[in-house]
């Protein structure tokens, strides 16, 4: 999550993780200037559980890539 907050720091839209009582995460707001927009508001792929799920297979695929490189040497 951190490296997409940092991207889209680089394009101006802020990007705060909304934690319950508990303190787990239970959603994402975008702003940008002075509107914000809660992820679901987006998008439905963009609530914080979807998001992290892309963001899980990513690494996952990136680090079988990885991987796999390595063996071919």
């Amino acid at each position: 999550m951190e490296a997409l907050r940092a991207t889209l720091a680089t394009r101006g839209i802020g990007m705060n993780i909304i934690h319950n009582t508990d303190g787990k995460a239970k959603g994402v707001v975008f702003t940008c200037e002075s509107l914000s927009f809660a992820g679901y508001q987006i998008d439905r792929s963009m609530t914080y559980i979807k998001l992290n799920q892309r963001i899980d297979i990513v690494q996952k695929i990136t680090e079988n890539t990885a991987i796999s490189a390595s063996d071919d040497r």
